[in-house]
């Protein structure tokens, strides 16, 4: 295939089929977790494959008309394995991205060290 501007030509019985490289980013994301979950140790060597294809996969041009909903998802799944690696500034980052994109507002609420009913003792 031939990469044009963020997008990868795939031909397919005489057909082309364009496919975002964002988009292939992402799957190769998923395959390389895939890949780690299956071994017993976390590898470095797929955690740097991965955080690479993770800057391809945010990257947007400028005339991107991907909807929020699909940012949000890819954030949210790009967190989740952030998570996973520990890097957890890189995925709370993610989180509050797909946060602003879903247009949501969260909030805290409680007394900090206040017990609730259930948690008093007898």
């Amino acid at each position: 295939g031939t990469i044009i501007d963020h997008e990868r030509c795939c031909h397919h019985n005489n057909c082309v089929v364009v496919v975002s490289s964002d988009l292939v980013a992402l799957w190769g994301i998923r395959c390389l977790f895939v890949e780690e979950k299956l071994l017993s140790h976390r590898s470095s060597t797929l955690w740097f494959k991965i955080s690479c294809l993770m800057d391809d996969a945010l990257c947007l041009p400028e005339n991107s008309t991907e909807h929020n909903a699909c940012i949000c998802e890819k954030q949210l799944e790009m967190a989740h394995v952030c998570l996973h690696y520990y890097q957890w500034k890189r995925a709370e980052e993610l989180f509050l991205q797909a946060q602003e994109n879903a247009g949501l507002s969260m909030t805290l609420t409680g007394v900090m060290g206040k017990r609730t009913r259930y948690q008093q003792e007898p």
